[in-house]
């Protein structure tokens, strides 16, 4: 990693308003857990190019990982402006809207994160999740075992899946 930043700053010491090499910089001070600067080069980016997917995308993260999670989810949909059919931007902005207790929305957006990649077992576990936090038992559960019957040893499903039959 600290070669990874070394490299990454002779590069943008070199280029200092390209684009990608702040991004590419961003996501090497993520790596690291420099979320603040990460965030910094990563507006920097989109100032130059606002549609740059990996950017947006990238940002999304950065803000869950600082616990900014609505303006995670406005990242997020931001980054499906750019590319609708990211099973994994769906499935990070259902994680951004279950911190955020947004427990339907979060469904939906693992909904469409599962019918865009259907053995996405995570968005499948998380989905249980989700589902318990709003009462419905026997979804969760269901989205559990599908979770687990594409992963079996998926400690969390196991785990969440045990804690919802005790």
């Amino acid at each position: 990693n600290a070669e990874a930043l070394r490299l990454t700053q002779s590069a943008l010491a070199l280029r200092p308003g390209d684009f990608g090499t702040l991004a590419n910089y961003a996501s090497v001070l993520m790596t690291v857990g420099r979320h603040e600067e990460a965030l910094v080069h990563l507006d920097k980016a989109l100032a130059i190019k606002a549609d740059f997917f990996e950017a947006l995308f990238n940002r999304g993260i950065t803000l869950a990982r600082l616990k900014r999670f609505a303006e995670s989810v406005t990242c997020y949909d931001r980054a499906l402006g750019q590319r609708p059919n990211s099973p994994q931007v769906f499935y990070n902005r259902g994680i951004s809207q279950a911190a955020l207790g947004w427990w339907k929305d979060a469904v939906a957006s693992y909904d469409k994160a599962i019918a865009l990649q259907p053995g996405f077992a995570p968005a499948f576990a998380n989905r249980g999740n989700a589902l318990r936090a709003m009462g419905q038992h026997q979804a969760a559960l269901e989205s559990y075992d599908k979770a687990l019957a594409l992963a079996p040893g998926d400690f969390h499903a196991l785990h969440n899946r045990a804690t919802l039959l005790s």
